[in-house]
């Protein structure tokens, strides 16, 4: 541009990520699941590489959860003993039910909802 001003933007494998950073997610995992659907292409070199440089141990599990659930194709490829997963469990969804994998709380199936 005439003015030099730069415009910075995240590739799709960073994005996905920001974005499960920033979203509530204590009403459930959907909106995550609904985004994840259209990434079935995303780079598992370049998504490795984020998930291990990641700092939001959160943000990693609800990922790699959401990629297991909806089988995406990537999530073979990735090796899960190099990502920070912390320690502990944590509390995304509110009322949900722990994963054991993972060591968060998700969306409860319909079968699992008292109402």
């Amino acid at each position: 541009t005439e003015n030099n001003a730069r415009i910075w933007a995240s590739c799709r494998e960073l994005a996905i990520l920001e974005f499960i950073t920033e979203l509530d997610l204590k009403n459930g995992l959907e909106t995550v699941e609904n985004y994840m659907n259209s990434l079935m292409t995303l780079r598992p070199a370049v998504l490795q590489q984020i998930l291990v440089e990641s700092e939001s141990v959160l943000a990693n599990r609800v990922f790699l959860y959401v990629a297991e659930k909806l089988h995406m194709p990537f999530f073979k490829e990735l090796d899960l003993s190099q990502i920070n997963l912390g320690t502990g469990k944590r509390v995304v969804v509110e009322g949900g039910k722990l994963d054991k994998k993972y060591l968060i709380t998700v969306d409860r199936t319909e079968e699992e909802n008292p109402f």
